[in-house]
């Protein structure tokens, strides 16, 4: 083999070894910045953590904080996605993991909910335990994740570039969330709607109220035990609501100028 291939094949060789090195040593200093801010949220709050902070927890110098991310908004997105802040879709159903993969392999919702699937089950539920099932579903998500109560109580507070940069997700997860009840005739009606819409409403308030001040009305909900109580008071709601309006149901005709399905993660 001539000699300036060799050199050249060397060369390739070792270019390609440091780009590879390189590139390596950026994906972990972009983890270290991510796990720092996380860090950062559960030890001082959302509205607490800045750029010096931020690099300061992380031992890197802030410039890589701009390259890498764009800013704290960057870093703001990848730890984001990187943590399920609210309960997804499937949680909400119920869903395992396994029928999560194949609802978003067909590429459709209300297909999946209207053929032989796992998502079956759920499409099967009365209205009623839909909204249960969907209640307490989201109840349950935000109580395992008090990051999430967090995130909540912040952006009930004055805009920052932190509750900004999480905006565009909470919108698309809204909308996703939308699709469970949107293909099911009775889950149109304007009074299963407006039910959901508060119940989820309430549900952010307590799991709020459980970080922040966790008495209620002389009731700790703090705990496994008082959470647990509040799921159930959640769940007399429902069935107080459907033992009214159930025999009416069968004249009823469906409210056709009813605003449109509230998105259910807000």
């Amino acid at each position: 083999m001539p000699q300036a291939v060799k050199k050249t094949r060397k060369s390739s060789a070792k270019a390609g070894h440091k780009v590879g090195k390189g590139r390596m040593k950026r994906q972990a200093t972009e983890a270290a910045i991510v796990a720092a801010f996380d860090r950062l949220v559960r030890r001082d709050g959302l509205r607490n953590v800045g750029v010096n902070a931020l690099v300061k927890e992380a031992g890197v110098g802030k410039g890589l904080v701009y390259e890498y991310f764009g800013g704290l908004a960057g870093v703001v997105k990848v730890w984001g996605e990187h943590n399920k802040l609210w309960p997804s879709t499937a949680e909400l159903m119920g869903l395992t993991d396994d029928a999560y993969a194949h609802l978003h392999a067909k590429g459709g919702l209300h297909v999946h909910l209207e053929h032989d699937c796992p998502c079956q089950t759920f499409a099967g539920l009365s209205p009623r335990d839909r909204i249960r099932t969907v209640v307490r579903n989201h109840m349950q998500g935000l109580r395992s994740n008090p990051v999430s109560s967090e995130v909540l109580a912040d952006e009930l507070m004055a805009p920052t570039e932190i509750t900004a940069a999480l905006q565009g997700a909470r919108r698309r997860l809204g909308e996703e969330h939308a699709a469970i009840h949107a293909h099911n005739d009775s889950m149109r009606d304007y009074d299963n709607r407006s039910l959901v819409m508060i119940l989820l409403a309430a549900s952010n308030y307590f799991a709020m109220r459980a970080l922040r001040a966790p008495r209620f009305m002389g009731e700790a909900i703090d705990t496994p035990e008082g959470w647990d109580a509040l799921l159930k008071r959640f769940d007399r709601v429902v069935e107080m609501v459907f033992d009214r309006k159930e025999p009416a149901d069968h004249t009823r005709t469906e409210d056709i100028t009813a605003p449109s399905a509230p998105k259910l993660s807000a």
